[in-house]
């Protein structure tokens, strides 16, 4: 955001003449400007080509932008909606917190439908450690948020991704994205970000002097500001009639129209702050969600806590708090309260357990909380993936152990079409529809021949029989034989083999170890005594199955 001329910025940008912005999350166009846009714009223009607000750079650490009160006036004057940031070169806690005081002393008297906003990317700060630069960003934003403006951080998307903790900084306040584009075209950050900043190339009616960074915002912030009080705008006042607090003894009772109120449960301002009034009597006690002119509102201590934003329990559900109240509408993952939890309408999703997408990786949900701790396999729209410690992590193939039994992966999802013989650590496996079949004893074909299976496994030390299919089949030291014509020895006889496979139409002599048998129905047939069996050219004489020669 900050444009100064030695800077070398680490992204190229081709220079384009107009950007048009289409995007169906989007429910504003705008800019921002500082002194580097100069002190001619004509904002009447700017509105009439399409923009309804702009972020105005109030200054930098120490000093103030020379046109923040010129363009601030010229900006409210055309009825553009404003908000307002400042460049930190922060590099304590105790600087960003001056920042905030120097920031709260132009903000003064001026009312800002956007939020205030700390831009934090400055080459100064890259030498600190990303816990430094994120306390001091959280610094800036408390300090802005207690005097009642509604904060946000603005930085790249590398500064966001590497150089701040950016899970921390969106459960307190709102970001503001920026990430360029060339052709004018949007990447979409609506479950991510309020505002994105996507070209700081445009070209915009009413501004002559350089070039404009374009932006969009993603949420309703004029709204907010207006409904809930927030940056200069009055709180709402929600009664309407005399009422106040009195104190009697060591209790404040609820007082209305001069008589206390023993039958209201309500919510009652006084001195700056909305109190959570239960019978006629300030509940001090009370800390739980309040329902009041149809907004939910949490209390902590007997007060509406506006600085608070997290999950509060409530009969049995968790629901998502944004500056003390509900606000409806917030579904998918959120951080918050040290943990990531998976919303339906502000409401942790109890019941919900399944794979989410958020950002740039799959997690595993589990009773509406991503489960970091669980390692093994989640069925999600008919496959199984194999989920590492609570993050689909993609790449990994073979076999892998896991929820009591070796799978099959191909690109971290079980291959539940597979069937096949897979090499695992020392030996050969089968798998069946992406998983290792124990069971099994059984040919398998694989490559260039069949191989037996014995529970699951290709015993290469087996010479026997097997029946598959049509046959009885000879398998020599795990694998079928389909060149061998002999004998083997198998469940207390001895059978014909005949290229490879069990000959039970035989009936004919075998030579084998230095002896000829006589073979009937495929089998030695010992109890066999004939005078005269016909074999070839001559007759031989059979006694208990051996040619008497």
């Amino acid at each position: 955001m900050k444009k100064v001329v030695c800077l070398v910025l680490c992204l190229v940008f081709v220079f384009t003449t107009a950007f048009s912005v289409s995007a169906e999350n989007v429910v504003a166009n705008g800019i921002d400007v500082s002194r580097w846009q100069g002190d001619t714009i004509d904002w009447n223009k700017v509105k009439a080509d399409g923009y309804s607000f702009v972020i105005i750079r109030a200054g930098y650490s120490g000093a103030n932008d020379t046109y923040f009160e010129q363009n601030y006036t010229g900006a409210k004057a055309a009825g553009l909606n404003v908000g307002a940031y400042m460049y930190s070169y922060a590099l304590t806690v105790k600087e960003a917190e001056e920042d905030a005081e120097l920031m709260l002393s132009w903000l003064e008297g001026k009312q800002f439908e956007y939020p205030i906003y700390y831009d934090i990317e400055d080459p100064s700060q890259e030498a600190l450690t990303t816990r430094q630069r994120t306390d001091i960003a959280l610094a800036f934003i408390n300090k802005i948020q207690a005097a009642g403006y509604y904060g946000g951080i603005y930085a790249n998307k590398n500064w966001f991704t590497n150089y701040l903790y950016l899970d921390e900084i969106r459960a307190v306040c709102d970001t503001w994205i920026a990430h360029w584009t060339t052709d004018g075209s949007l990447h979409d950050y609506s479950s991510e970000h309020g505002l994105y900043q996507y070209t700081d190339s445009g070209n915009v009616d009413g501004i002559t002097q350089n070039v404009v960074d374009l932006d969009v915002a993603y949420i309703d912030y004029p709204a907010i500001m207006q409904k809930y009080g927030y940056n200069g705008y009055p709180k709402q006042d929600i009664t309407t009639n005399r009422e106040t607090l009195i104190k009697q003894g060591n209790d404040w009772y609820y007082i209305k129209d001069g008589k206390i109120q023993y039958n209201a449960t309500t919510l009652v301002y006084f001195e700056g702050a909305w109190h959570y009034v239960e019978k006629g009597k300030v509940n001090f006690n009370a800390t739980t969600l309040f329902y009041f002119n149809k907004d939910w509102y949490y209390i902590e201590n007997g007060k509406v806590n506006f600085g608070y934003t997290g999950l509060v329990n409530y009969n049995g559900e968790n629901y998502y708090v944004q500056g003390g109240r509900i606000i409806w509408g917030v579904n998918g993952l959120k951080y918050t309260n040290g943990a990531w939890y998976y919303l339906s309408n502000s409401t942790v999703a109890k019941n919900y357990t399944s794979l989410v997408y958020n950002i740039d990786a799959w997690y595993y949900v589990q009773n509406g909380k991503v489960n970091f701790g669980y390692t093994g396999l989640v069925a999600y729209n008919g496959d199984n993936y194999y989920i590492q410690k609570g993050v689909l992590k993609w790449g990994v193939n073979g076999l892998k152990y896991t929820n009591g039994a070796w799978y099959y992966l191909n690109n971290s999802t079980v291959a539940k079409n597979y069937t096949s013989l897979v090499y695992n650590i020392d030996a050969w496996y089968y798998v069946q529809n992406g998983k290792i079949n124990f069971s099994a004893t059984t040919l398998v074909y694989f490559n260039d021949g069949w191989y037996y299976v014995q529970n699951g496994k290709v015993n290469f030390n087996a010479t026997t029989l097997i029946y598959f299919n049509d046959g009885w089949y000879y398998v020599q030291n795990g694998k079928v034989n389909f060149n061998a014509t002999t004998l083997t020895y198998f469940n207390n006889d001895w059978y014909y083999v005949n290229k490879g496979k069990v000959d039970f139409g035989a009936k004919t002599l075998v030579y084998f170890n230095n002896n000829w048998y006589y073979v009937e129905n495929g089998k030695v047939n010992f109890k066999a005594n004939i005078a005269r069996f016909k074999f070839g050219t001559g007759y031989y004489t059979i006694k208990n199955g051996v040619v008497v020669f």
